[in-house]
């Protein structure tokens, strides 16, 4: 009958659901094993190789609407990155909070006659901004078309999401080609970074001196660890020396070495291979803080400065003496802590030269930068928003670095 009421409803078991047919499941699995190949096939089109593996292309014709492949790093990056492959070759695309800071940052560097990748900025009022979205989007279609959902699914979740995520202009970068990061380069470091091994050795010695000096201009600190980004650089130095390094004194004599890139590319007429090496993720780090802050960043950065005079004096004084290069032994404890190969005298004077060389390029760069922040005031270079981000960056604070380097 009907008794019992609601709860017995509730209680009364339900009768399972039909079984399939021997043949229906065997159809399901079959169905479900041609998905797998087909998504297996797909992603083998690329023969294991990732955008960002890819050779770079110009920047000044990407041709988007060709886009095949989209890729982004595995872990490790602030904001949304992609790396996008078109015919034209491969590119980077960054959007963050901060890409003021890093456009300034990049091209500061390169001012001083450091090696880093072409950039420019693609604003939101540009066609080619939507052409930029448009093409991941078409990349997971075609992912999706080919049997690629997983895929499919990370460039749509992961990198489209990502750089739609920010209001403001995207940052388009050069690829370096063939590129490890320094901390990856393990039992190649001799060849990599000694004299000995050639030009092109001594070549990326120079420019990682350049960059060092550079980035303390900028008062960018997350790449090389030495007593001109950390304070409490010796100590941690000791330690490691001693074997006694804390995982927290490892990470401050090892520094950032995802940030500076090495490649062994055949040589192609660019200055970027040239060099063999490239700074990337570089910002300018003088930037205005809250009025309540103020007191406190102004004597940190008066802290910092004296410590540029004095880590600077000492460079050129030892130079001035031919004596060894004191001053460049962070370099030697940043190799061999993430290679265990330990440069000689010889890659550190390279360096030490590369620092000289970058030490006269700053004031420059100085100038340079004060030109491109006129320029934003007088409303001639972007919108009102990248005016505005670009007006945060502290040029007081920059010509005051750029006298440090002027009165030496």
């Amino acid at each position: 009958g009907t008794g019992g009421g609601l709860g017995a409803l509730l209680g009364a078991r339900r009768p399972p659901p039909p079984r399939a047919s021997a043949g229906v499941a065997g159809g399901w699995r079959a169905q479900a094993a041609a998905q797998k190949a087909r998504a297996a096939a797909a992603a083998a089109l690329f023969e294991g190789r990732s955008a960002a593996s890819l050779p770079p292309g110009p920047l000044s014709a990407p041709r988007w609407e060709t886009a095949f492949q989209v890729g982004r790093p595995a872990e490790g990056t602030t904001g949304g990155l992609a790396f996008i492959a078109t015919l034209a070759g491969a590119f980077a695309v960054k959007a963050a909070d901060d890409v003021a800071e890093e456009f300034v940052g990049t091209r500061f560097l390169r001012a001083a006659g450091a090696p880093v990748p072409g950039a420019r900025v693609v604003f939101p009022a540009d066609a080619e901004h939507a052409s930029i979205l448009a093409a991941v989007e078409a990349v997971a279609k075609q992912y999706s078309r080919r049997g690629d959902a997983e895929g499919a699914q990370a460039v749509m979740v992961h990198v489209l999401v990502g750089l739609r995520k920010y209001d403001g202009p995207l940052l388009l970068l050069e690829l370096v080609p063939a590129a490890r990061a320094l901390d990856e380069i393990g039992a190649s470091a001799a060849r990599l970074l000694e004299p000995a091994a050639g030009s092109r050795a001594r070549a990326r010695l120079e420019a990682m001196g350049r960059v060092w000096i550079v980035d303390a201009a900028l008062h960018f600190h997350d790449r090389f660890a030495s007593r001109l980004s950390c304070a409490g650089y010796d100590a941690a130095a000791a330690a490691y020396a001693e074997g006694a390094a804390s995982e927290e004194a490892r990470a401050r004599v090892a520094g950032n070495l995802g940030n500076i890139l090495l490649t062994d590319a055949p040589l192609d007429g660019t200055a970027l291979v040239a060099a063999g090496v490239a700074a990337v993720d570089s910002h300018v780090k003088l930037v205005r803080g809250t009025a309540s802050d103020a007191a406190a960043l102004a004597a940190a950065r008066a802290e910092a400065r004296a410590r540029l005079r004095t880590e600077l004096g000492a460079l050129l004084a030892e130079a001035s003496a031919g004596a060894p290069s004191r001053s460049l032994g962070w370099l030697r404890v940043t190799v061999e802590s993430s290679t265990g190969h330990s440069l000689s005298d010889g890659a550190l004077a390279a360096a030490r030269l590369g620092a000289l060389r970058g030490v006269a390029a700053v004031p420059g760069a100085v100038a340079w930068a004060r030109s491109e922040l006129a320029a934003a005031r007088r409303g001639d270079v972007g919108d009102a928003a990248w005016q505005a981000a670009l007006a945060r960056i502290d040029e007081e604070a920059l010509v005051a670095v750029g006298r440090v380097f002027e009165g030496l």
